[in-house]
């Protein structure tokens, strides 16, 4: 955590997280109030707390059932659409995959994106005072790649029966069983 920060770099901080947020569209001149509503901003609160005392905040909660549904439809169901253009830019990579054959999965990205082969580091994120790391899987990244999220939803199967119906497109889609 940033503590005991000078009141200037505090200023500094809100400027450029401003600033920041700015580039993400459009400001109202003359606007008291600037609403970021960039979830994955949610791990640094903390720390804009720090830098900005003086900002309210609002956490705006959602029945989890809810975030999961809305997640799959906005991202999976648009993939779906979108990998009908066979675009040959694109290229999937099954998580599953990656993180049984890191090796053979970093291979195809690499020959994928057309770039010389640099040695895969694949020694998990090690948080520090002053890091921040910006993903909602924090806890995994700063483990060792490992396969115990495959398949976890199988504890729960007997709850995902209503939801194959929905789920069933994208499964058969990306070939699972």
């Amino acid at each position: 955590m940033f503590t005991g920060l000078a009141s200037n770099t505090r200023r500094k901080l809100a400027r450029d997280y401003a600033h920041a947020l700015r580039a993400f569209g459009p400001v109202k001149q003359g606007a008291r109030m600037l609403i970021d509503r960039i979830l994955m901003l949610t791990p640094i609160l903390p720390h804009l707390h720090t830098a900005i005392p003086q900002a309210p905040v609002i956490m705006v909660l959602r029945d989890p059932r809810d975030v999961c549904l809305s997640f799959y439809m906005q991202v999976m169901a648009m993939w779906l659409k979108i990998r009908k253009y066979q675009c040959p830019q694109f290229l999937e990579i099954k998580y599953e995959d990656f993180v049984q054959s890191t090796e053979l999965t970093y291979q195809k990205i690499i020959q994928h994106l057309g770039v010389s082969q640099q040695p895969l580091d694949i020694t998990p994120i090690q948080p520090t005072e002053t890091s921040v790391i910006m993903t909602p899987s924090y806890e995994a990244v700063t483990r060792p790649i490992n396969t115990k999220a495959i398949g976890r939803w199988r504890n729960y199967s007997a709850h995902f029966a209503k939801a194959e119906e929905i789920l069933a497109p994208a499964i058969e889609a990306f070939s699972y069983d």
